[in-house]
């Protein structure tokens, strides 16, 4: 065997290959992954009001609920997931007791003692917005999900310059099955206004979604 001739065969297989990777990445940047149609997902919006408790007494209007999901779903687009609103509710909190308040903001432990119970159901998600909570936003369930309007954020490099939309689109990141990031400009990251999700974020929420009974999915494209 000509030990010679085998050696360069390899060497231009070995070049041939690094060639075709190279085309491929040529051709393929930029473009988003191929994905089996859009998932629609109800949501019924909450804006709390109390007069007894000011920290539950949400300062957001309808036309602002729109304007907000307007942006989350923007943000949501790569994943090919859209969250409709059901409803906006807006109505009076539940539970307006002072022993809900961590210093002058909603606990964690005790905001879903803000939830009116006549306005639950089990086939969609709920958002409650509220004015002060002990954290921008969190997610405790799929009819749990609190957002205050107050929320803010670290600037980080291509970021969102208004809160409220990326909170939100946040705490639905966790209904979805994501967990935080450390990177600052990911959606998942704690306290930031990053927006991006990588293509593994993309994939668990679309598995994620797709166990929802009350999600929709139109047809592929």
């Amino acid at each position: 065997m000509n030990t010679r001739r085998v050696g360069g065969r390899k060497i231009l297989w070995s070049i041939a290959l690094v060639l075709l990777v190279a085309i491929a990445a040529i051709l393929y940047h930029g473009h988003e992954p191929a994905y089996d149609g859009y998932w629609f997902v109800p949501v019924r919006v909450h804006l709390l009001r109390s007069q007894a408790l000011d920290a539950a007494n949400c300062r957001l209007s309808p036309q602002d609920v729109q304007r907000i999901f307007s942006r989350v779903n923007q943000i949501w687009a790569p994943a090919r997931i859209n969250f409709e609103i059901e409803s906006v509710v807006e109505e009076e909190a539940g539970d307006a007791s002072p022993t809900l308040l961590e210093g002058d903001r909603i606990s964690l432990a005790s905001v879903q003692r803000l939830r009116p119970a006549v306005s639950l159901t089990n086939n969609l998600i709920h958002i409650y917005y509220i004015h002060l909570l002990a954290a921008n936003g969190v997610f405790q369930n799929l009819d749990a999900l609190f957002v205050q309007d107050t929320a803010q954020l670290e600037p980080v490099p291509g970021g969102i310059e208004t809160p409220l939309p990326r909170v939100t689109a946040h705490e639905l990141g966790h209904a979805l099955g994501l967990f935080h990031r450390q990177a600052v400009t990911n959606l998942m990251a704690s306290g930031t206004a990053g927006l991006t999700l990588n293509i593994s974020e993309i994939t668990t929420a679309r598995v994620t979604v797709a166990t929802f009974p009350f999600a929709r999915k139109s047809p592929a494209r």
